[in-house]
């Protein structure tokens, strides 16, 4: 797949390609030579050390060699095939392996066969002098299609990638040079090979490199809690729609090389003063960024990097997008959302961001406000002279502005809580949330709601939440809210075994994969019931051997077949369509219009599972997604309240390489039980300044831009999942009504 250096491109434009598997002469010189076939960790960092020339190049061939064989085996393109395909990796290792020993002239002396393209002649006729040669079927003025083609520039050869856009001239990227010749040339050509891919979320990682993430910290950027990334490249140009042209919002266009807010690390102090996932930092105090391209911003980005390099309070400047929802029911701009229209749901539609507005914002370090637990609750409430005749009669008290500041009282109320940075959990009572109504009956068992933070999905947050669940049981909670905003993820395993046991049916599908080799494999909760480490089955009334007596009545579990297709797979494991995009409150208001049978049966199952609301915004991600998910689509939550998830679908291993470094690859993908995209296709989360990264939206709309606060009780999110809660105590004393 290589053009023959005889033909005059700018006269006779020809498809050229590789052929098979067949060696070249120069090919032939690079592999017979006698040599050890292990290379192992050992072996390599002597070569590295010690070795002749040609034993380096050698050992560089090899690693990279073996990490092509890797990608080439399990990455996984999310874009169906439109960034990647096996035989462009293939002949992207061919030419450069032979361009890395013999340069330019040696890409010459490949062998190659010319074929006459039936457009040639048009082409010729055209005058045109920079004619690229193009490996592959050459393309037709009418298709979109351009194949992969790679051009010698005087000693320099470039890759012009798959898959470009004919209108305009199709970018191309300098193939590394030298590749082989020493541990530096090694390390970039194989970094470029894997940016070649074109997924954000693959890398190759030296030992120093890996060794540098187990030791990082949580404090992030600045130690404010915030993860920022300079923007790898840079989109499109957008117009600014003429709406705000005259605004003084700066344009996405401004904005585009601003380092981006990547994750929030939970209960930190850029999570309390409102930074969310998709910000951009404008200044830091008097450094300003905008103007800059990226390099320089790279260079004096890393200069505060950690709370080490950095104690006190920053002031920064942050550009926050305004994002208006338009195709749904209705248009909102985040940015000015009003409070009355929070609890509005929300319907797809496509979220356009119209341009960003710049705040500025003074907040401690973690060191100076490391994470502590609150065990204390300050409440300004008012003298009972504020309730009048039907208040006291009903026994509730409306919350009014006083007539003078000496009306208030402040009264520190004792809450209980427990847990750790991991997974920490409150009890919340009508004493300790400003948002409950205060009743004659405070302390009555049916207003305890048990609150409960995952901050990431692992081993140890599995143990932390099995440790809140039995806590919150023993303080007598009778519904819960789980909060996963700014949950990065983590294992998915972890996040599946998590939603397992809150789901009564074992047949239900937690989620499905597709990985590179083309299965489909479903995961429900029996395969996670019969883990050593599932803890049981939480927040019902019932028995929480429940479900594992279940699995041991059913018999032998058999894991679902990765190749069947979706009917034969609910045929043999009874799987049931599950209940796609629950209603905004209570998931049986919609299903009573349509089965009166099957509704008897869905409340006894209610009444017996505790209600459920889960909280999530813009740092959700991965893993976590999978649990919002998991939940949502079988009908186990009342709502999802926040804002749209980040959208990363995607799943990433990290294979050893022998030098003691690891590849990071994309392996799978995975699809909610409602068989939707989490990723958008293509993997992009942003396209033209919109955000199309797919994620799951919320039944309820609460966003985290007016900061996560310390005290449970006292936020705004919060506040409405107490009051999503009530509205399905409610709907289900009526339903309950009805029946009767």
């Amino acid at each position: 797949m290589i053009f023959d250096p005889n033909v005059s491109f700018s006269q006779d434009v020809r498809d050229v390609y590789l052929e098979g598997p067949q060696l070249t002469a120069v090919e032939q010189r690079i592999t017979t030579s006698t040599r050890p076939t292990a290379l192992t960790k050992t072996r390599y960092w002597d070569i590295i050390r010690t070795g002749s020339m040609d034993e380096v190049q050698y050992a560089n061939e090899r690693l990279m060699e073996h990490a092509v064989g890797v990608i080439n085996t399990m990455f996984y393109d999310s874009s169906g095939g439109a960034r990647f395909t096996i035989k462009d990796m293939h002949d992207r290792w061919k030419v450069l392996k032979v361009y890395a020993r013999e340069g330019v002239d040696g890409i010459k002396e490949l062998k190659s066969v010319s074929v006459t393209s039936k457009t040639s002649s048009s082409s010729s006729s055209s005058g045109s002098g920079n004619t690229i040669p193009f490996m592959g079927r050459l393309r037709d003025e009418r298709d979109e299609f351009l194949p992969q083609a790679f051009l010698v520039n005087g000693d320099t050869l470039e890759l012009q990638k798959q898959h470009m856009s004919s209108s305009g001239n199709a970018p191309t990227f300098v193939v590394p040079s030298h590749a082989f010749d020493n541990r530096d040339n090694a390390e970039h050509a194989l970094k470029w090979l894997v940016s070649t891919l074109d997924d954000p979320y693959s890398k190759y990682l030296t030992r120093e490199e890996l060794e540098a993430e187990l030791k990082v910290k949580d404090d992030g950027f600045l130690g404010l809690g915030a993860i920022v990334e300079v923007p790898l490249k840079i989109p499109d140009q957008e117009q600014t729609p003429l709406l705000m042209k005259k605004s003084l919002l700066l344009s996405n266009t401004r904005v585009a090389n601003l380092p981006r807010v990547t994750a929030i690390v939970p209960d930190s102090p850029a999570e309390r003063s409102g930074i969310v996932v998709g910000d951009r930092i404008a200044a830091i105090g008097s450094d300003k960024f905008i103007g800059l391209g990226r390099e320089e911003i790279s260079k004096r980005l890393a200069i505060y990097k950690g709370a080490e390099n950095y104690v006190g309070y920053p002031e920064l400047t942050v550009a926050k997008p305004v994002i208006a929802s338009l195709g749904g029911a209705f248009d909102r701009l985040s940015a000015n959302a009003n409070v009355d229209d929070l609890s509005m749901p929300i319907v797809n539609g496509v979220d356009r961001v119209l341009g960003y507005k710049l705040s500025r914002v003074r907040l401690p370090t973690t060191s100076v406000q490391p994470f502590s637990l609150a065990d204390k609750m300050n409440l300004v409430v008012f003298p009972s002279t504020a309730r009048n005749v039907d208040e006291q009669k009903s026994g509730e008290m409306r919350i009014a502005p006083p007539s003078s500041a000496a009306a208030t009282v402040t009264e520190t109320k004792q809450i209980l809580s427990g847990g750790d940075s991991i997974v920490h959990w409150v009890l919340l009572t009508p004493e300790t949330s400003i948002f409950e109504k205060y009743s004659s009956d405070s302390l009555s068992s049916d207003k305890k709601i048990g609150y409960i933070r995952l901050t990431r999905f692992s081993r140890l947050a599995t143990i932390g939440y099995t440790k809140a669940v039995e806590e919150l049981e023993k303080a007598g909670a009778q519904s819960y809210i789980i909060d996963v905003r700014n949950n990065y993820g983590g294992v998915i395993q972890e996040s599946m075994l998590t939603a397992s046991t809150l789901l009564r049916d074992v047949n239900a599908v937690l989620c499905y994969t597709l990985n590179s080799r083309g299965g489909f494999t479903p995961h429900d909760v029996e395969e996670y019931i019969l883990d050593e480490k599932f803890p049981g089955y939480f927040l019902s009334n019932e028995p929480k051997s429940l479900t594992l007596d279940q699995v041991k009545r059913d018999g032998q579990w058999v894991p679902p077949s990765s190749y069947a297709s979706i009917h034969e797979q609910r045929m043999s494991k009874n799987y049931r369509r599950p209940t796609m995009n629950i209603a905004s409150f209570n998931q049986y208001q919609h299903q009573a219009n349509y089965d009166p049978d099957r509704i008897v049966d869905e409340v006894k199952r209610m009444k017996s599972q505790k209600k459920l609301v889960i909280l999530m915004n813009e740092g959700t991600a991965s893993a976590a997604e999978v649990f919002v998910s998991s939940l949502r689509d079988n009908g186990r939550t009342i709502a999802l309240i926040g804002t749209k998830t980040y959208g990363k679908g995607l799943i990433q291993h990290t294979f050893p390489m022998p030098d003691g470094g690891g590849l990071r690859l994309t392996v799978a993908e995975y699809l909610t039980p409602a068989l939707q995209h989490v990723t958008k296709i293509g993997g992009a989360q942003y396209s033209h300044g919109q955000f199309i990264g797919g994620g799951v939206r919320p039944d309820i709309y609460c966003p985290s831009t007016q900061g996560i606060p310390k005290n449970v009780g006292a936020d705004l999110c919060v506040g409405l999942a107490v009051d999503a809660l009530e509205d399905a105590s409610a709907t289900e004393i009526k339903i309950a009504m009805n029946m009767d």
